[in-house]
This record gives C-alpha cells, sequence and structure tokens, in this order.
C-alpha cells in the first residue's frame, strides 16, 4: 500500500466531500438533537478554506485515491490577558475513509499536521472529540493528547 501525505488541492475536493459526509452522517446518527442531516461541505467552503492561509488542509493518498483529510486552523495568540499569548493550532477535522481505518494513515495525517504546525510557531495543537465518539477519544490519546476541558450540557 502506497501512502503518502501531501496538501488538499481543489481537485480533491469530491473525495473530501465523501469523508466529511461519512464523519457528518456518525455525528448525526449520534446526536440528532445537535446536527442536521444536510450537506456537510459545500465547494464554495472547501475552496474558501483551502485558499486560507491559517489554515492546513491535507489528504492522505493510497495508490492515488484520498482516503483521509485533515484540517487545522492556526490560530494567533490571545488577547486575552489572563492567558499566555501562544500561538495554537486547532484541528477542525480528521477522518479517514471507513475502509481505511487501523492503518496508520490517521496516524500519518496528525503527525504532518503537528510538524507543519510548528513550523508555523504553534506550541499546542488543540481538538475536540464528541462523548460519543470513544475510538477517536483512544485514537488522540494513543497519539499523546490529553484531556483539557470538558464541556457539559443539560436538556432544558
Amino acid at each position: 500500500m502506497n501512502t503518502n501525505v501531501r496538501a488538499a488541492s481543489e481537485s480533491d475536493f469530491d473525495e473530501i466531500h465523501i469523508l466529511a459526509e461519512q464523519i457528518h452522517q456518525l455525528h448525526v446518527t449520534n446526536r440528532p438533537d445537535i446536527y442536521a442531516n444536510v450537506d456537510s461541505l459545500s465547494r464554495e467552503y472547501f475552496d474558501h478554506l483551502i485558499s486560507q492561509p491559517e489554515v492546513l488542509a491535507l489528504v492522505a493518498k493510497v495508490d492515488q485515491r484520498v482516503v483521509g483529510f485533515c484540517l487545522t486552523v492556526i490560530r494567533p495568540p490571545s488577547e486575552n490577558p489572563l492567558t499566555v499569548p501562544n500561538i495554537t493550532a486547532y484541528m477542525d477535522n480528521l477522518c479517514v475513509h471507513q475502509d481505511y481505518r487501523r492503518l496508520g494513515i490517521g496516524k500519518m495525517l496528525f503527525e504532518q499536521a503537528v510538524l507543519q504546525a510548528r513550523q508555523r510557531g504553534a506550541v499546542r495543537l488543540e481538538l475536540h472529540v464528541a462523548a460519543f465518539n470513544q475510538s477517536a477519544f483512544r485514537f488522540y490519546e494513543e497519539l499523546g493528547m490529553t484531556v483539557k476541558n470538558l464541556a457539559m450540557e443539560i436538556n432544558l
């Protein structure tokens, strides 16, 4: 299996769209009270995202097929006087096609995002994991991530 990670391009949209739909449907199925069953990624929004200098958009390809996608945003230092002003990378999305999971592709995408975030001055990488997605939680723990905050809710 020949796998490589590179920057995403406009020509990757159709394959990335499939990945975005897979992950969105997981969220719709598990939290229909929050996630609407709509198209998860428009062409216009995708083109806008990958054109932004603060966005790291990566794809993993296996034998010329896009099977993974990672989107990370480099955030400038906070202006909050109570926090240390550091550049932070926020991983908004990391998904691997369901037929290619547990092959190290997610780890490759993660490690490349970390490398590129460091090169842009980020001192920390943050992300959110839905509480129902325990496999994603374990995946990120295995990569060395730790819990920073817990978000809680109550239905009213």
